[in-house]
């Protein structure tokens, strides 16, 4: 009898059943294995790791081993020739706070030095160590062998910017530092106290085609090379103390050429923005997950941080995806944040990335919050400029669409004044106390809210150029406004007091639905809670009753809900797949019974019906086909096993 069957609706639906696309509520989940599940080349390579010190802080023979003999070196002495000759020596210039005029020489006064050593080529590299950041005093030092000729020393900073700023920040590693592609490297720390080295000391070393995944160098495939004495670069190294914001300095003349810029325009996966002039390679195109170990979180955001990387600035045009995959795998990976840091990244040559997940889908005036300024990741959009600018400028084009991005950014937020300063409230303590509110420029530096030289002296000296553009490019964006805006093919929807509307928002008498995390109005198949619904892919309105998509019918009940399972719909009853909804036709084999369902309509048959070339009986009560001897309408007829009728 029809109480017998199960009308009741199947609460989960999977996806690629479907073979549709949907923006879920539950897009933006972090990845629940413990292993990072980056979409780079599967054929890539690991990044390799050099092991420093042990988990007690004992330097490894690796370490030791460009350290020439001395009373004073930690460790068992002079366990193999010095490349250029180093003791240990008593210096007192602590990781972030470095004196750009002091005379230290890594080689000469380390008390941790490895020899130069040839390596596999790499484009990232970094120093991690277990927990909490260097003791006071420590100083690490890298330099690299690119195209045969040996880098100044590089001092690297300790990046905090990857902690919540929720929560305490994770000085665990040092900043990124980029190259051009590099052989080979020699790394140093000074440190003040022998006894307080860093435990688990570890050098990173990642190609341009980074597999996820990093393997332990063992001291005996490597091998040393030969490498002159080479100084520290000064102005690289300096940093500066907490304090308050500095003003920008003028503005020098000459930024330096664009490149190659506009030949990268039209690479491959590049999409269109409303209201910018140029193409912004996505995610998506250079190898990024669509997911993130850390949850999409959008914020109300009305300020720009301008960055820049440390390296050697000897990338080519054809290196920088590269290079971005590789500073995704150093945050990601090594440093355990689970995805890149910035929103967005501007190589030299005046190309544009998406960085942090979610940045493209942010509604305007809010913006997905990234890991690029500890105490100021919230309520800010980041964008880090490629190469290493405490000596050189940024090339025009960079400035170009570093100004650019930020006007735009700005200006569909409702900001008008590229030049203007604002009251910000600081979340985390470092350059500042969380919770302190301070004014702030609308776009700002990095090193304006945190203890860093970032983006470099002439970096900075650049700022009210980048200042300059921005004004230039707002007023196009659209501003939030009550109702629905439009920001490039994407619609959103404000309340009169501009506040974003997420979730089901009802209009007259249809319902659209607002992705919880950035307000982007969903259309296409949408699963919310254990639901699938139809959006209307031009209008967005919540559909109900039939609907065909494609070559398949659907039944979306009052609430919108897809139904599955048996269903009534007026006198008719019909089937609807449970593993994808979809409507079932012709035959099928139903618990336990077998049930025809019209081929041109899809209701359940009933009574007498001949099918092909012979002739079925259809339960009038329940609609499965009977075999054997029945009586029907007071005469016997016999049924074949098929249920064909035996005349």
């Amino acid at each position: 009898m029809l109480s017998r069957r199960s009308f009741a609706m199947m609460s989960t639906l999977p996806l690629i059943a479907l073979g549709l696309a949907s923006e879920s509520a539950a897009s933006t989940a972090p990845a629940a294995a413990p292993t990072r599940t980056l979409s780079l080349p599967s054929d890539g390579a690991p990044a390799k790791v050099l092991e420093l010190t042990s988990g007690d802080g004992a330097l490894t023979s690796l370490a030791r081993a460009g350290l020439k003999a001395s009373p004073a070196a930690p460790g068992p002495a002079g366990s193999a020739p010095a490349a250029s000759g180093t003791g240990v020596g008593a210096a007192h210039f602590p990781l972030a706070t470095a004196d750009p005029s002091s005379d230290i020489d890594p080689e000469r006064d380390a008390a941790l030095l490895t020899e130069p050593l040839a390596v596999d080529g790499f484009v990232v590299a970094g120093f991690t160590w277990n927990g909490g950041g260097l003791p006071d005093g420590a100083s690490a030092y890298l330099r690299v062998r690119e195209g045969g000729e040996w880098s100044t020393w590089h001092l690297l900073e300790v990046e905090s910017a990857g902690g919540r700023d929720s929560g305490p920040a994770r000085s665990t590693g040092t900043e990124p530092f980029v190259t051009g592609g590099a052989d080979a490297v020699q790394a140093a720390l000074v440190i003040d106290d022998t006894r307080s080295i860093p435990a688990g000391l570890r050098l990173h070393l990642i190609p341009d085609a980074p597999s996820g995944s990093e393997e332990t160098i063992e001291t005996s495939e490597l091998e040393s090379v030969t490498a002159p004495a080479t100084p520290v670069d000064r102005a690289a190294t300096a940093r500066r103390a907490a304090g308050t914001i500095e003003a920008p300095a003028p503005a020098l003349a000459g930024a330096g050429a664009a490149g190659a810029g506009a030949a990268l325009l039209g690479i491959a996966g590049a999409v269109a923005v409303a209201g910018l002039p140029f193409a912004v390679t996505p995610r998506s195109a250079w190898g990024a997950s669509s997911s993130s170990d850390w949850d999409v979180e959008y914020a109300s955001a009305k300020h720009v941080v301008v960055h820049h990387t440390a390296g050697t600035n000897n990338y080519t045009a054809a290196q920088s995806m590269g290079i971005i995959q590789g500073i995704y795998h150093y945050h990601s990976v090594t440093l355990d944040w689970g995805d890149i840091g910035y929103n967005f990244l501007v190589d030299k040559y005046g190309t544009v990335y998406e960085g942090r997940l979610g940045t493209l889908d942010s509604a305007p005036g809010t913006m997905a919050v990234g890991g690029h300024a500890y105490g100021a990741n919230t309520g800010t959009m980041g964008i880090s400029m490629m190469g290493d600018y405490s000596a050189v400028a940024p090339t025009q084009a960079q400035l170009d669409r570093v100004g650019r991005l930020a006007g735009w950014f700005l200006a569909r937020g409702g900001v008008t004044d590229a030049d203007g300063w604002a009251d910000f409230t600081i979340h985390s303590s470092e350059k500042y106390a969380a919770g302190q509110v301070v004014s702030l420029p609308r776009i700002l530096a990095h090193r304006d809210v945190g203890n860093t030289a970032c983006p470099g002296d002439v970096g900075y000296s650049r700022m009210d150029r980048i200042r300059s553009i921005a004004a230039t490019q707002m007023g196009g964006a659209p501003a939030p406004r009550p109702g629905w805006v439009r920001s490039g093919s994407a619609w959103y929807y404000y309340t009169d007091d501009l506040e974003l509307v997420t979730g089901w928002l009802e209009q007259g008498s249809t319902w659209y639905y607002l992705s919880p995390g950035s307000g982007r109005m969903a259309t296409g198949w949408q699963k919310v809670g254990p639901d699938w619904y139809y959006l209307d892919p031009s209008s967005g309105a919540m559909a109900t009753g039939w609907k065909k998509d494609g070559s398949r019918w659907y039944y979306l009940h009052s609430s919108g809900a897809m139904a599955t399972g048996w269903q009534k719909v007026g006198p008719d009853w019909y089937y609807l797949d449970p593993s994808n909804g979809a409507m079932a036709t012709g035959w099928r084999f139903i618990n336990g019974g077998w049930y025809y369902l019209a081929e041109d309509w899809g209701g359940m048959a009933t009574g007498w019906h001949r099918i092909g070339g012979s002739w079925y009986y259809l339960r009038p009560d329940a609609g499965f086909m009977v075999t054997g001897a029945q009586r029907i309408d007071g005469r016997t007829y016999r049924f074949a096993p098929s249920g064909a009728w035996i005349a």
